[in-house]
């Protein structure tokens, strides 16, 4: 069951034919415009939005991202307690992708902070 209250009202579906975007250019744009980006990209649409037409993207982190035994770095701010602890800001795997929480906002500052 989903986490998404919406999901129960309209789930997402396969993109109904002849509404599909093109996966390798949305790719792209996201590639040339996220730092950190991880495609490839999956698009659903939300089937109940005909005169606005909603899709829904995936990207990033799947299932088999990371492997048991995969060396990774891991990157955290401790937490204020003092415990052993952290909240989780980055992963570096061997190959030197480095995947976050969320991605970077579109038009808003880099993760560097930088534009």
């Amino acid at each position: 069951m989903s986490d998404d209250p919406a999901a129960a009202v309209d789930p997402a579906a396969p993109v109904r034919p002849g509404e599909e975007l093109d996966p390798e250019a949305l790719e792209a744009y996201l590639r040339a415009r996220l730092p950190g980006f991880a495609g490839p990209v999956e698009v659903r649409q939300f089937p109940r939005g005909f005169s606005n037409l909603t899709y829904l993207v995936r990207a990033g982190w799947k299932s088999n991202t990371i492997r048991p035994g995969d060396k990774v770095t891991v990157v955290g701010n401790p937490v204020r307690s003092g415990e052993p602890s952290a909240i989780f800001v980055s992963l570096t795997l061997a190959d030197g992708r480095t995947l976050t929480e969320r991605p970077a906002r579109l038009g808003g500052p880099s993760a560097s902070g930088r534009e």
